[in-house]
């Protein structure tokens, strides 16, 4: 017989997908938003955000899923129609399936919010804890989503519903949409804005735009200049004289209040940053599984300020007319965001915890 006992705490966890930087910046905006006295973070690859997570959020670092420099790789062995990821032998997954079931076991009310894994999501169910599951875009009708969707107590969009490509209406029905939000919402500085400053985004996921093509997008607008945030392999070959390469610096959103049109990849964090400073965006979508940032072009393809031009038109695109027709348009970028969208994803996961724990 199970005993529930009312007004016991719980535990809010986070697991934290090491791809990028937008996993843990979202659940670092929620985690902030819940003020609950509880909160862990699990993830591998935490340690390079020490300085931005709050003293009172535990961390349990995870090891890489990956095999390590002097592990044999062995056979992919049976297929497993059930996960995306499922090598054999890999010393770092043993060890976080290890490390996150013993948290499992000695914090038994916890409610874990994944963003994202199908196997954590799944390996949780098996541990008998409850799942709130963040979705993202993409074409993710396969087999391990669908269960672990279905698995999960609540699913979580962090964009509208007006943004959804999905036509699945018991994913729909199971989904709250929070509508965006960003990390730059809540400032209201005042920078003035200068119509011949371009930034150009490189993400830390990874992107295709290099050196090369910036170079080619910049000789062609003699008339503006570029200032590029992330890191980019430099091999400049000829000399161009309208482009700053900053590196990675802390005050990214200064430079894009700046700038008058921002030009960067489709990962979801840049999507609403961008949009929180309502500037004209356009947008890169990379290669990702399940065509990922191909469906967040699709998403806001409508939207006024906004166009995408795929990785393999950058050369063939005129850069000079494209910037300077979207200059001319008046952004409404900001229309998929939602002030309130932190406070009622906090209350939304209380909701679910007070179902369960009380």
């Amino acid at each position: 017989m199970y005993i529930k006992v009312n007004n016991m705490p719980y535990t809010i966890a986070f697991y934290i997908h090491h791809h990028g930087a937008g996993h843990f910046m979202r659940s670092l905006a929620i985690a902030k938003a819940l003020n609950h006295d509880d909160i862990v973070f699990l993830g591998s690859g935490l340690r390079r955000f020490k300085d931005e997570i709050p003293t009172n959020i535990r961390v349990i670092d995870l090891p890489l899923d990956v095999l390590k420099d002097d592990e044999p790789a062995l056979g992919e062995g049976s297929e497993v129609d059930c996960f995306h990821y499922s090598p054999l032998q890999v010393t770092g997954i043993t060890q976080r399936v290890a490390i996150m079931t013993k948290f499992f076991m000695e914090n038994e009310r916890v409610l874990l919010v994944v963003d994202v894994s199908v196997e954590v999501t799944l390996l949780a169910r098996l541990c008998g804890i409850p799942t709130v599951v963040m979705r993202q875009h993409g074409e993710r009708t396969d087999l391990p989503h669908s269960l672990a969707y279905q698995s999960a107590e609540l699913l979580i969009a962090p964009f509208s519903k007006e943004m959804e490509t999905s036509n699945n209406d018991t994913l729909i029905d199971k989904t709250f949409y929070s509508g965006g939000f960003s990390r730059y919402e809540a400032e209201s500085k005042v920078v003035k804005t200068y119509q011949d400053q371009v930034a150009i985004i490189i993400g830390q996921g990874g992107s295709s735009i290099d050196a090369e093509s910036i170079y080619l997008i910049a000789k062609t607008c003699p008339s503006l200049y570029f200032h590029v945030l992330g890191d980019v392999a430099l091999s400049q070959k000829e000399a161009v004289t309208n482009v700053t390469f900053h590196g990675r610096i802390g005050n990214v959103k200064e430079v894009l209040l700046r700038c008058g049109l921002v030009i960067g990849n489709l990962g979801h964090n840049t999507v609403m940053e961008v949009a929180a400073l309502n500037k004209p965006f356009i947008g890169i979508p990379e290669s990702r599984p399940f065509n990922e940032q191909i469906d967040k072009a699709k998403s806001i393809q409508g939207v006024e300020g906004f166009i995408s031009v795929f990785p393999e038109d950058v050369r063939q695109t005129q850069w000079n007319d494209t910037i300077l027709k979207l200059l001319a348009v008046n952004p409404k970028l900001n229309n998929i965001l939602n002030p309130d969208a932190l406070v009622d994803i906090a209350a939304k996961l209380k909701a679910v915890a007070k179902r369960l724990f009380s």
